[in-house]
């Protein structure tokens, strides 16, 4: 008798907690559900662009001619790249493994150079990077420092591989100006980029 009645209590025992850990798994379901729909909805909400700017070939002249300095006639330097002109630049789309982005439109304030684009990769949406601007090493570095996919921010995880990818592009495009000159100082005003430098 004694045996059956301890059998009892670890029959009941057991079932409890069998009982407790169903609804526990369940309400994890129901949790991750919820987060995987509210982050859905979260990206599929499209950042409006603050205004459409088209590049054009007078834009991309413009560009050229400011970093296409006479290095014999001028020691020092001072450029102004305005928003039109970095759009016109960076219009090609960004890259990095997985995440592909085109149409980019890049806007200037006092604090921040903000890209604003089409995510085409992993799912349609908007993309929205927030970068600020340094000088290191005698040229513009973009600290990429938030990503939005729609609304919803996205991991830190993505930001090293972008800001790489970014900084390839403006090295790139910026070339024409390293090869002489080295770049001292950086101003953002608003709608422009304000350059200051020397002859290395």
């Amino acid at each position: 008798e004694f045996y059956s009645e301890m059998d009892k209590r670890t029959e009941r025992r057991s079932c409890c907690n069998c009982q407790t850990m169903i609804v526990f798994f369940v309400l994890l379901l129901i949790i991750l559900t919820s987060l995987i729909v509210y982050g859905y909805f979260q990206i599929r909400k499209i950042d409006i662009l603050p205004g459409k700017i088209v590049p054009s070939l007078f834009t991309q002249k413009s560009f050229q001619d400011k970093i296409s300095l006479d290095s014999r006639s001028q020691t020092n330097f001072e450029t102004t790249v305005s928003q039109e002109e970095l759009t016109t630049v960076f219009n090609k789309g960004f890259e990095v493994k997985y995440l592909k982005a085109k149409d980019i439109q890049a806007a200037i304030n006092s604090q921040q150079i903000i890209f604003y684009g089409n995510l085409i990769s992993l799912i349609k949406t908007s993309i929205k990077t927030e970068t600020s601007p340094k000088v290191v090493d005698g040229k513009i570095y973009l600290t990429v420092e938030k990503i939005n996919f729609g609304r919803l921010l996205v991991p830190n995880i993505l930001l090293n591989d972008l800001e790489k990818n970014i900084n390839e592009m403006m090295d790139e495009n910026f070339a024409g100006l390293y090869e002489n000159y080295q770049v001292d100082e950086i101003k953002l005003e608003h709608d422009k980029m304000i350059i200051k430098g020397s002859l290395k």
